[in-house]
C-alpha cells in the first residue's frame, strides 16, 4: 500500500495485487469498489507531474503573450495583500464568478 499524506488527511491507495490477493471480505462491495477506484490513485511523483504542469499552465493563462495558447485562461487580480484584522473603514466586496454575481 501506498500513503500519501500532508497534516490533516492521509490518502491510502492500494495496489493491484493487493486488492486482488487479500482473503475475501464479509462485503464484496468493498474488494470492487477498490479494484475500479485503483486506477484513480495516484504516486506522489504523478502528483508532482501534474502540479507542475498546472502551474505551467496558470502561469501562461495568466501572459498576454500566452493565454491563448492555453486551456487554463486565467484573469489577472489586483488584490495587493489579504485582510489581516487591522483595516479601518468601509469596504464593497465584489464576488464575480463563473456563473454568480455577488
Amino acid at each position: 500500500m501506498d500513503s500519501i499524506g500532508t497534516d490533516n488527511l492521509s490518502l491510502h491507495c492500494r495496489k493491484p495485487a493487493d486488492v486482488l490477493n487479500e482473503k475475501p471480505a464479509h462485503h464484496c462491495l468493498g474488494r470492487e469498489v477498490q479494484t475500479f477506484l485503483q486506477p484513480f490513485c495516484l504516486s506522489v511523483t504523478d502528483l508532482q507531474d501534474i502540479m507542475e504542469r498546472m502551474l505551467q499552465e496558470m502561469e501562461k493563462g495568466l501572459q498576454k503573450e500566452t493565454h491563448h495558447t492555453t486551456c487554463l485562461r486565467m484573469l489577472p487580480t489586483y488584490v495587493r495583500s489579504t485582510p489581516d484584522g487591522t483595516e479601518k473603514g468601509h469596504f464593497l466586496a465584489l464576488d464575480i464568478g463563473g456563473s454568480k454575481f455577488r
